[in-house]
C-alpha cells in the first residue's frame, strides 16, 4: 500500500503506527503519541489498514496534550479504584487559575499547585464558581 508520511513510503496494511513512529521520532520536537489515518485520530496501535495517509501527533501540540490529559486522568481513575473499589471520581479542570469556591457536601484540600482533591460526605458535592476568577 502507497501512503504519504511527510514523503511517499510502500507500507503493508497491517503495520502498526508505533513501529513507524520509531522511524520517524527524531522529525520531531516532542514525542509521538498518537496518529491520524485518513485524518481520523487513533492510538500507535491501530494498524494502518487501507489509510492513504498517517499523520503523526506530537505531544506538543493541541490533540498532544489532551491525550496526555485524558491518560492521566484514566490512570488516577483507575489508582483510585484499585485502592477504594466503593469511591466515585470525577475530573474537572478549572476555571479559576485553580482556585476552587465554596464546597458543599464534602470537604477540599489543597495538594499541590493546580491540583486539589475533594472528599465526599454527602451523596452531591458543589464546588461554586469563585467570584473573581477566569470566566
Amino acid at each position: 500500500m502507497f501512503v504519504t508520511i511527510r514523503k511517499e513510503r510502500n507500507i503493508l496494511p497491517e503495520v502498526m503506527p508505533r513501529d513507524l513512529a520509531a522511524d520517524y521520532q527524531q522529525e520531531y520536537a516532542s514525542r509521538i503519541v498518537a496518529v491520524k489515518l485518513d485524518n481520523t485520530l487513533h492510538d500507535l496501535q491501530t494498524p494502518v489498514g487501507k489509510s492513504r495517509s498517517v499523520e503523526f501527533v506530537e505531544l506538543e501540540s493541541e490533540e498532544g496534550w489532551i491525550i496526555y490529559r485524558r491518560t492521566v486522568e484514566f490512570l488516577l481513575i483507575m489508582a483510585v479504584h484499585e485502592l477504594y473499589p466503593e469511591a466515585e471520581v470525577a475530573a474537572m479542570f478549572r476555571a479559576n487559575n485553580g482556585e476552587p469556591g465554596a464546597v458543599t457536601g464534602g470537604e477540599i484540600t489543597h495538594l499541590t499547585g493546580d491540583l486539589y482533591l475533594v472528599k465526599a460526605t454527602d451523596k452531591t458535592v458543589t464546588i461554586a464558581r469563585k467570584e473573581g476568577g477566569d470566566r
